[in-house]
């Protein structure tokens, strides 16, 4: 990154990662147990959305 900023050029040159590749990669279980909450949290939110009463 430094050598990037020293010498513009250079950056075409650095790798990175994927989204598959980043999915690939380990996760620690605080990480793991986060994204899961986060997942209901959305799945929740989807359906408490739609089935809502209408108000008029």
């Amino acid at each position: 990154v430094v050598l990037g900023l020293l010498c513009p050029p250079y950056i075409a040159r650095l790798e990175f990662k994927t989204r598959e590749e980043l999915q690939l990669m380990p996760q620690t279980q605080e990480e793991h147990l986060i994204a899961l909450e986060d997942e209901n949290e959305d799945s929740e939110s989807e359906h408490g959305a739609s089935a809502g009463p209408d108000v008029e």
